[in-house]
């Protein structure tokens, strides 16, 4: 993402923002940084998004500025690009599913630290695998990428099962009991 972009996701509206790499890229800095600001003032809550490949906590401390300033709930999303990880069916061995699952926790015990450091301490963090999470809830026809692979899952494992292995319900369910509790 390089710029403030509204996203609509069933009843909700998200505002996609760019990490660090994407500030200024499209716009001026100061802009951009002015509409993330007015982004995370209205928002119910924050969504910090970090995958297993590439953590950059640190590009969150103007964000985590804006978050205390507005008295935002936050929560950090990892996505798991480990197509094994929560797949039950490729990993036949509990040894080698533990060593996925603690590779997870080890990320998300990472991202925890760096969030500590920039003043987000206890920020819950739900690991999600956002590609089977997609194939398991976009509807058809479907246009996006690795269609064939949807495909072939879905007719496979169906949208249910795929849904239950994204780990995508535990996300639904922080945010539904999140958005209650900050009213």
């Amino acid at each position: 993402t390089t710029d403030v972009r509204d996203v609509r996701w069933r009843s909700t509206r998200l505002v996609d923002t760019p990490g660090i790499a994407g500030w200024g890229r499209t716009m001026s800095r100061d802009d951009l940084e002015a509409r993330a600001e007015k982004a995370v003032a209205d928002a119910d809550v924050v969504i910090l998004c970090f995958d297993t490949q590439s953590q950059q906590a640190g590009e969150f401390s103007k964000i985590a500025e804006w978050v205390s300033r507005y008295g935002k709930p936050v929560v950090a999303v990892l996505n798991s690009r480990n197509p094994r990880w929560r797949q039950p069916n490729k990993v036949g061995r509990q040894s080698t599913r533990r060593d996925l699952s603690r590779s997870v926790h080890e990320h998300a015990s990472n991202i925890r630290d760096e969030l500590a450091l920039i003043d987000l301490p206890a920020v819950p963090i739900v690991a999600i695998h956002t590609k089977r999470a997609a194939f398991a809830r976009t509807r058809d026809p479907y246009a996006g990428p690795d269609a064939g692979s949807r495909e072939r899952q879905r007719d496979e494992y169906g949208p249910e099962r795929l849904l239950a292995w994204s780990n995508l319900p535990a996300l639904e369910l922080l945010l539904s009991e999140g958005l209650e509790r900050y009213g």
